[in-house]
């Protein structure tokens, strides 16, 4: 049986990136004029059944 925790772990950082993206693109939506980025769509739980489903969390 795997330890759990290098798995839970890549999982968080995953999250993390994910999230980050989302940061990203709030940021930027008022910084660029010419621009204008759009949301990932990376899903957030890419190892669950549905996990691309998910909207996401406003930032």
């Amino acid at each position: 049986e795997p330890a759990p925790a290098p798995i839970v772990a890549e999982r968080i950082e995953y999250q993390a990136w994910r999230y980050a993206l989302d940061v990203l693109v709030a940021d930027l939506s008022d910084a660029l004029e010419r621009f204008q980025p759009i949301a990932s769509r990376a899903p957030w739980w890419p190892w669950l059944p549905g996990g691309d489903e998910f909207e996401g969390i406003t930032v």
